[in-house]
């Protein structure tokens, strides 16, 4: 069997005998970390199974995440937290001004 490439999940046998199918989500935990979800199976059959149809998921755009931040709410705090306390006010104005003006509707 070969390696998955990074971010396609994984499936590992527990020693309870059960399998566990790591799947990670995409997003990003406040603290900087990737945020996975973790699915149960009896079979390695249906932990693969499993994995399938978390991968085809995340083709079409459905998220599992619990740390899901919107777009415009992740801009907004990125402007606020990490670049307000370095921009000249003008600049923070521009940025501010451009993501309203561009991003939100």
């Amino acid at each position: 069997m070969s390696k998955r490439a990074n971010g396609e999940g994984s499936i590992r046998k527990r020693t309870d005998g059960r399998w566990l199918v790591t799947f990670p989500t995409g997003l990003y935990k406040e603290n900087g970390k990737r945020e996975y979800v973790y699915r149960y199976a009896d079979t390695q059959a249906e932990a693969a199974e499993i994995l399938h149809k978390l991968q085809a998921e995340k083709g079409v755009g459905i998220s599992h995440g619990k740390a899901a931040m919107k777009t415009g709410d992740w801009v907004e705090t990125w402007i606020e937290k990490h670049k307000a306390p370095r921009l000249a006010p003008s600049t923070l104005t521009s940025y501010r001004t451009n993501f309203k003006v561009n991003i939100t509707v």
